[in-house]
Order: structure tokens, then C-alpha cells, then sequence
């Protein structure tokens, strides 16, 4: 029934919770009088472009990690559902939010950043911080750690004045 160039709407897609979990039930129109169903108890999201679009384009998978289909954007479905798959993409790409840096320091080429998050504060490190900081169209900063987290620097001219030329070192 799924085919790998399935575009997910509401018309074809339902989305609700299975426990934890987002499910889906998957409509297929035959004819007229006909529509086939399926459904998948437990299905992954992953972003296209997590960064540029967070809500749009969306792979959708089932458990055994082949796609069923492609949202779109997520806007396009009713409230309840387009939460579920917010929540859901949220625990799975979750990104602090740095507000303000206290420190910043390089050791044997890792950068360790002493941090304040909208989570509270963080320490972490990154190897070779020129490769690993991602400068995104609007302003934004991504940093991607060690071990592949992520942090966003939503707007660094809006850092305290420290913050900005601690991080200004690296932009």
C-alpha cells in the first residue's frame, strides 16, 4: 500500500498516540465505494532539513525504518495531530537554546563551552568548532558537540555583551 513517493495529507493520514508513541492510519482511496487502510502502530519522523524547515518535509517510517511517506508541512493538519508530530520531532531533534555563554575554552583542540540554556546550565565540547559551528541564513547558530547534540544560538547579537565576544571569536 505505501509507496515511497506518498505525499501524507489529512485526506490520506491520521495521525494519534500509541501509548508514547506517534501511530498512524494510512487511508489508500481505490474507487468510489473503496478505500483500503493500514496502520502502523509506531512510526518515526525525521526532518528533511532540520534547520531551514523544522515543519516541513517530514519522512515519515515505519518500525522498520523504510518510509511510508512524506509530510509536506506539518501545518496542514488539524491541531491535535500536528502536536503529536511537533512533540515528536521535538524529543527526537532536541536543541537547547543557549542564552547566555560564561566561558569558553580550547584545550588540545576541543572547545569546551560553559553555558546557560533555556534547560538550565551546560557544559559540553567540540572538536574543531570551525567545522562543527553552522552560520544558517537567518542569523541563527547551530553547534554541534562531541557527541552530535545540538545547541542554537537563536540570535547572537541579542547575547549579553561577554556572550557576543566570546562566541564573536568564532563567527
Amino acid at each position: 500500500m505505501a509507496d515511497k513517493n506518498l505525499i501524507l495529507t489529512p485526506h490520506n493520514a491520521v495521525f494519534s498516540r500509541n501509548g508514547d508513541f506517534p501511530s498512524l492510519l494510512l487511508r489508500e482511496k481505490i474507487s468510489a465505494h473503496l478505500s483500503l487502510e493500514k496502520h502502523y502502530p509506531r512510526v518515526y519522523l525525521r526532518r528533511a532539513f532540520p534547520a531551514e524547515e523544522p515543519t516541513k518535509y517530514i519522512s515519515v517510517a515505519g518500525k522498520d525504518e523504510k518510509e511510508i511517506g512524506m509530510i509536506p508541512d506539518i501545518a496542514m493538519f488539524p491541531e491535535f495531530q500536528r502536536n503529536i508530530l511537533k512533540n515528536e520531532l521535538n524529543h527526537r531533534y532536541f536543541m537547547p537554546k543557549i542564552n547566555r555563554i560564561d566561558k569558553i575554552q580550547d584545550r588540545f583542540g576541543h572547545t569546551i563551552f560553559q553555558v546557560k540554556t533555556d534547560i538550565g546550565p551546560l557544559q559540553f565540547t567540540i572538536r574543531d568548532v570551525y567545522r562543527n559551528l553552522l552560520r544558517l541564513s537567518d542569523g541563527r547558530i547551530i553547534l554541534t558537540d562531541a557527541d552530535g547534540n545540538r545547541y542554537e544560538i537563536t540570535d547572537p547579537k541579542k547575547l549579553d555583551q561577554k556572550s557576543y565576544k566570546l562566541i564573536e571569536l568564532y563567527i
